[in-house]
């Protein structure tokens, strides 16, 4: 991470913000919506922290980023960034989430249309490095923060993601049996 002026973290936060894959008007799955929207306005709150809070540790570090530097370029509320992550480490922590989540969702995108064990790690390896070129600042953050001390006081939830990420691969015995195959042709 390097030191970043204003009006590059600006561009950073537009740049981030028009990627695909962070929606700025994403609606409350599963939730009931209020005739006023606000259910919409608070999760287009929480996708811009996130989406600034992505610029700025990018840009300069988890360490040196501060709650009113995401606050500001996010344009909400200090109220709203601590109702939906209670501090900087939950945004860390928040962050890592979303960014694994959508890492996820690519991924298993693309193993699902694969049946054999060679074109699912082909598709593997491919989707890991297509998702990486197309989001660098959030593999970065993946790659850099894993053991910072937010994730890792969200371990389990983490775990439980990837048990519930692996469980639909797992559960289908012929792609097992071939990679048990594939894995002893290797030793």
């Amino acid at each position: 991470p390097h030191k970043a002026d204003g009006s590059r973290l600006d561009a950073r936060f537009h740049q981030y913000a028009a990627a695909d894959g962070h929606d700025l008007h994403h609606r409350c799955a599963g939730r009931d919506h209020p005739a006023d929207g606000g259910c919409v306005i608070a999760d287009a709150a929480r996708q811009r922290a996130l989406v600034a809070a992505l610029a700025l540790f990018d840009a300069q570090g988890v360490e040196a980023t501060t709650i009113d530097q995401v606050r500001d370029a996010a344009g909400i509320s200090v109220g709203s960034l601590y109702h939906h992550f209670g501090n900087r480490e939950g945004l860390v922590a928040a962050l890592y989430e979303d960014l694994l989540g959508r890492y996820r969702t690519d991924l298993a995108a693309a193993l699902a249309r694969h049946d054999h064990t060679r074109a699912l790690l082909d598709a593997f390896i491919t989707t890991h490095i297509d998702w990486s070129m197309r989001h660098p600042a959030a593999a970065r953050f993946l790659a850099e923060y894993r053991h910072h001390r937010a994730v890792s006081d969200a371990e389990s939830r983490l775990q439980q993601g990837t048990a519930d990420f692996l469980r639909p691969l797992l559960r289908l015995p012929d792609k097992l049996h071939e990679l048990y195959l594939f894995e002893s042709q290797l030793l």
